[in-house]
């Protein structure tokens, strides 16, 4: 539960990647649990195979970004901690979304109120990581928004472009 009440505090903009604690098995544990919890949400649509690459694509991918973003601001000891709090409320934020989305397949009840939830935790999500970024850069909100924003909508597109069946 501490664990818990730390990425919450991060998703309440209580607390920043500073205060996340900078290991590798947290790193680990977070990553392990986010894969579980993507993969959960993957196999809503997809099979088990396409679902766990595109569970470790957008872990990479989130990887991938904050990296590029911490070697350019020249803040590159403040990875693990960077990464570690961003994945770790991804994981917070797509658990909250996982019963909604479930709940709304399998009664087929409610779609708009489920789809209205699920935007929230999104856009709850995206300013989020502005958050995490901004603390990671030190600098301003609206740039970590800004580089959030980007993030999210390269993400999807590329994610769209590995994953989507033509057609």
């Amino acid at each position: 539960m501490p664990l818990i009440r730390l990425f919450l505090d991060v998703a309440l903009f209580n607390k920043g990647p500073r205060d996340v604690p900078a290991s590798i098995f947290l790193l680990g544990l977070v990553a392990a649990t986010n894969l579980a919890v993507a993969l959960a949400l993957a196999l809503l649509d997809v099979d088990w195979l396409e679902g766990i690459a595109q569970s470790l694509v957008g872990i990479g991918l989130l990887a991938g970004f904050l990296w590029i973003v911490l070697v350019l601001a020249h803040q590159t000891p403040r990875y693990l901690q960077t990464f570690t709090a961003a994945l770790g409320c991804d994981t917070l934020i797509s658990a909250l979304a996982l019963p909604l989305l479930v709940w709304s397949r399998w009664s087929g009840e409610s779609r708009e109120l489920v789809l209205t939830v699920v935007t929230l935790l999104l856009l709850w999500q995206i300013a989020i990581i502005g958050h995490v970024l901004r603390q990671a850069l030190s600098s301003s909100y609206a740039l970590g928004l800004g580089l959030a924003l980007a993030y999210m909508a390269g993400s999807v597109e590329l994610m769209d472009l590995l994953f989507s069946n033509p057609g």
